[in-house]
């Protein structure tokens, strides 16, 4: 007797757990997907349209800043549920807090260094970019294996879109050293191809995002067998 109610306090446990990470997930993946919007306004903001704005253009500087410790701060909160998205908040806080670093080497005339650096700190938001889809798949796997395996998908597709954007601004390097025009205006062509295929995959991850805060809201736990 004992032992099957001990049996039973453990599922009506596993329940409850599972139920807070619900909640959690839930919640904060849909302030994620609403800081995304309006880091596309922060985006336009402190693009090369306003760049001759000072006022404008610095103010989007500092919404994409502080988005981008907004959504650190929350991933490395959600390692409570899985622990990739902690590794995903740190790679994303270190990479963006780098950028200081490297105005501050390219100022006083380390470009080189700064360059190298560049180098490396994408490297890292790659691997942060990575973290997070994935726990966006693993804490969905046992919630919705569909929506799950969406999350694998999607970082396949954002890798694609990096390493084609990297292909092609190294083939136009080569093509400008050789100064073939040919090859210049088949790399222009294909970036504007790989520039849309960014943004449809971006436009993607927006949707998925607002897919999973929704099925984490309205996650129902298995009733507990009596």
């Amino acid at each position: 007797m004992g032992l099957f109610e001990n049996d039973e306090e453990y599922k009506k446990d596993l329940v409850r757990r599972k139920t807070r990470k619900a909640d959690m997930m839930g919640s904060w993946v849909m302030v994620l997907f609403r800081l995304q919007i309006v880091a596309i306004v922060g985006s336009v903001l402190s693009s090369d349209l306003f760049e001759k704005v000072p006022v404008i253009y610095y103010l989007g500087v500092l919404m994409n800043f502080g988005i981008l410790i907004a959504n650190s701060i929350i991933l490395i909160r959600l390692k409570e549920v899985e622990d990739w998205f902690g590794k995903a908040g740190i790679c994303y806080l270190v990479s963006g807090c780098s950028s200081f670093v490297i105005l501050l080497l390219t100022l006083g005339g380390a470009g080189v260094l700064g360059g190298i650096l560049t180098i490396a700190m994408a490297i890292v938001e790659l691997v942060g970019n990575y973290d997070e889809c994935t726990g966006y798949e693993v804490s969905l796997q046992d919630i919705d294996e569909d929506l799950s395996a969406q999350w694998s998908v999607q970082w396949k597709l954002e890798l694609i879109c990096i390493l084609s954007t990297l292909g092609l601004t190294i083939l136009s390097l080569i093509g400008a050293a050789l100064l073939s025009m040919g090859v210049l205006v088949l790399c222009i062509i294909l970036m504007l191809i790989v520039g849309v295929a960014s943004i449809v995959v971006g436009i993607r991850r927006l949707i998925y995002l607002h897919r999973t805060a929704v099925c984490f809201q309205n996650y129902v736990p298995d009733e507990v067998v009596e």
